[in-house]
């Protein structure tokens, strides 16, 4: 069975799943599908707006954890298709519990500048998004028929739009439109083929809370289907990594020259941009990128650990494998280097954090 479940089938999944055995009050756990339990105030949430066949099982404890949109420290617990926030400056309010940006967060992993991509005009039948750019569409247009006084009767149609505007959270005094907003979020990418992590080449379309894909094949509603964003999002640095270092490895170039930068808790001149000369492997040399004279030996010894994207790479690796508090980390889609890396291993700690930067990254034959 494929990685994913549509939203328009969720009473005939919901009295298919296995029920959740509550644990406690306004505890939910999971026997035999997930060690991970759903506790108060998130528990509430996933029964009233759809539970396991819009959010699915939790994957982790929840636990305090940054926002990458907006920086803000969190109560947050990760499911298969979403991430809960939990914000008790809105208690009281159908808003206590937030979804994440995860949609956004994905593209952003994968190296996808989805604004940076070409804005559409708007389509005959199709829903346009004025804030994006983007058009919503069925794939599927609807069938009509004539009708007993000659006009025309048709119904609904199969496809993203009609998956969009027939679902969405369940907020009193919000009309439709904003339930589904609240739901899925805007599109941020156009429709078009895809290959997602299953290898399938299908029609895809990214919004800011969730991911659509088109299966012809499937029967009926079940054609349009929606990504684990959850568990790929959680699965995505180890994963990612393993992708980007054979990217990288398959160019075969051991001679390269690149930009880095750094941001930390450290002397000024230690974050201004430096150029960085590998050859066979192993850095020669790294000069300041203002003045193309080479940085002094007590600073030289500073970019030791991030000298080579070979050495970015175990950067990156050792911060999975301590289980940073966050990572986030960007890819060059082509050559897999790291473009850009920011890591906070322990909320706890101050001025801990590191960010680095790679730009212009040249081979050199």
């Amino acid at each position: 069975m494929r990685p994913w479940l549509l939203l328009a089938s969720l009473l005939t999944l919901l009295s298919l799943a296995p029920s959740a055995r509550p644990a406690s009050a306004h505890e939910l756990c999971f026997a035999g599908k997930t060690e991970y339990c759903l506790a108060d105030p998130f528990s509430d949430y996933w029964e009233a707006n759809g539970g396991l066949a819009v959010f699915g099982y939790p994957i982790s404890a929840a636990a305090e954890a940054v926002n990458p949109d907006t920086g803000a420290l969190h109560l947050s617990q990760w499911l298969e298709r979403q991430r809960f926030e939990d914000h008790p400056a809105n208690a009281g309010t159908p808003y206590r519990v937030l979804l994440g940006l995860i949609g956004k967060e994905r593209l952003a992993q994968l190296g996808r500048d989805w604004a940076a991509e070409p804005r559409e005009v708007s389509q005959p039948g199709c829903r346009w998004f004025a804030q994006t750019g983007r058009n919503v569409c069925n794939q599927q247009p609807a069938p009509c028929r004539p009708g007993a006084n000659g006009d025309e009767v048709c119904t609904a149609g199969v496809g993203f739009l009609n998956t969009w505007e027939s679902n969405g959270l369940k907020i009193p005094g919000l009309d439709a439109y904003a339930r589904s907003l609240q739901l899925f979020g805007l599109p941020l990418t156009s429709a078009r083929l895809e290959t997602n992590s299953s290898g399938d080449t299908v029609i895809t379309q990214w919004f800011e809370r969730a991911r659509f894909e088109w299966h012809p094949d499937n029967p009926g509603q079940l054609k349009v289907l929606l990504g684990r964003l959850g568990s790929e999002i959680s699965a995505a640095p180890a994963s990612d990594l393993l992708q980007a270092r054979e990217r990288w490895a398959s160019h075969g170039s051991r001679s390269y020259d690149f930009e880095l930068s750094i941001n930390c808790f450290c002397p000024p001149e230690y974050t201004e941009p430096v150029i960085v000369a590998v050859r066979a492997g192993v850095p020669v040399a790294v000069t300041s990128a203002a003045s193309g004279r080479p940085v002094d030996p007590d600073r030289r010894s500073w970019y030791e650990r991030v000298d080579t994207v070979d050495e970015l790479f175990a950067l990156i690796e050792d911060a999975i494998a301590r289980d940073a508090a966050r990572l986030a980390v960007s890819y060059d889609q082509t050559h897999g280097y790291p473009t850009e890396i920011s890591i906070d291993y322990d909320f706890r700690i101050a001025d801990e954090e590191l960010g680095l930067q790679v730009g212009a990254l040249r081979l050199v034959p």
